[in-house]
């Protein structure tokens, strides 16, 4: 009888039902062009007959185990712990991956040996496994992310792939909170990560996703962060940025707020995003994102489902708000009239490029101008006013005319 080599790596596929969208996720497993892997599926209280599922797979380097509903962190410390392989991924169960994306992290992680993470990045699909048209997330610059990760940073668990002894020196996932915990750990550690800048995994966007689950969410973030700052000793680059990382997830969270249709939970979070980093209310991104929220997470800031009367609506309701707020530091009392300036050159901005109304990008122009003057100063405003006149069809027809080549030059 032939001796099976011992897998390289460990695949953990924590499952609870989604019996629907697993076919892919273990699909894509079995079609890796490193076939050095061993797949351990874990059944974490599932009501759909997962073991009856995973026992069509006639395949040997596939285990299945069941335990009682725990949580997706402690069923994949549950896997991890069973698992052999010297290195470790945590896939998702309605992710896919590329062909590629083993071997490609494998080589990464062997040739390195300073390396403790490789992650790739991620296209995202909808629950159909259609790809959608989300901007993928820049890659970090360095292999220290533990200000990146406090600032948000998405680090998706599918695309990593971690040695084992990174577990050992670090610690397992914690029960009751997420995988961004884990990632803030391991970092302020010491972990060292690399980015490979392909897009070789499939993250799904639907409505089951933990994400959209406002309240868990917002409670698991917001303790991880409380858990991290509660530590001593912390370096001074993520003391500093204290106030920042919170003010970013209650940005966050007003965001979600707004997609979600919980437009009292969005308004405090929009107020709490200020008092924490007043500098919002300069920021055009800012007042963006949330202006496009009623649109979904997967429409945000293109022309499906856009409302200019709702994204101004929005906008209007926040600030109305936290202006009337009776505790406002001193200086933010005074930056009322600067906030709609800003806040109207944002929504001129998405009715010039995203619904391409420029009358109404005008008339939002003109409104910037006459709740804060100094936007004439000290910001693009003219020359949006310019484009907004002139019509994107005549900017065009003059790009291409600028391109031409002079006479003579050959085209």
């Amino acid at each position: 009888m032939s001796v099976q080599p011992c897998p390289a790596v460990t695949v953990v596929v924590p499952v609870y039902n989604r019996l629907s969208v697993l076919t892919a996720t273990l699909d894509g497993v079995r079609a890796q062009t490193d076939s050095g892997w061993e797949l351990i599926v874990v059944d974490d209280g599932s009501q759909e007959d997962v073991g009856g599922f995973v026992g069509r797979y006639a395949d040997p380097r596939i285990r299945y185990m069941r335990q009682s509903n725990q949580g997706n962190a402690a069923a994949r410390n549950t896997g991890i712990a069973h698992g052999v392989g010297e290195y470790v991924v945590c896939l998702d169960s309605d992710d896919v991956w590329h062909a590629d994306f083993l071997r490609t992290c494998v080589e990464r992680l062997a040739a390195d040996p300073d390396v403790d993470v490789v992650f790739t990045q991620v296209r995202f699909i909808d629950a159909g496994g259609q790809l959608l048209r989300l901007p993928g997330n820049r890659p970090p610059c360095h292999s220290d992310l533990l200000q990146d990760l406090l600032m948000g940073y998405p680090l998706f668990p599918s695309s990593a792939v971690v040695r084992r002894s990174s577990f050992d020196r670090w610690g397992p996932f914690t029960p009751g909170l997420d995988d961004w915990d884990l990632w803030l750990r391991w970092a302020i550690q010491g972990c060292r990560f690399a980015c490979i800048e392909r897009p070789l995994v499939d993250y799904r966007i639907h409505d089951q996703n933990f994400n959209q689950d406002y309240d868990r969410r917002r409670a698991v973030h917001f303790a991880t962060l409380d858990r991290f700052y509660s530590r001593k000793c912390l370096p001074e680059a993520a003391a500093r940025l204290r106030e920042r990382a919170y003010a970013n997830q209650h940005f966050c969270f007003a965001v979600l707020a707004w997609e979600t249709d919980r437009p009292a939970d969005g308004i405090a979070e929009f107020a709490s995003a200020v008092l924490r980093h007043p500098a919002y209310l300069s920021d055009l991104d800012f007042y963006t994102r949330i202006a496009c929220a009623h649109q979904g997470r997967v429409d945000a800031g293109t022309a499906h489902g856009l409302s200019l009367a709702m994204a101004e609506a929005t906008l209007r309701q926040c600030l109305t708000a936290l202006f009337a707020r009776l505790d406002l530091p001193p200086g933010l009392h005074t930056s009322e009239g600067a906030a709609y300036g800003w806040a109207y050159v944002a929504l001129a901005r998405v009715a010039y490029g995203i619904a391409h109304d420029m009358a109404q990008a005008r008339c939002w122009l003109w409104r910037a101008l006459r709740a804060r003057p100094a936007l004439l100063l000290c910001s693009d405003w003219a020359v949006w006013l310019v484009r907004s006149t002139l019509g994107q069809p005549r900017i065009q027809a003059a790009k291409r005319f600028s391109d031409r080549p002079p006479p003579g030059e050959p085209t």
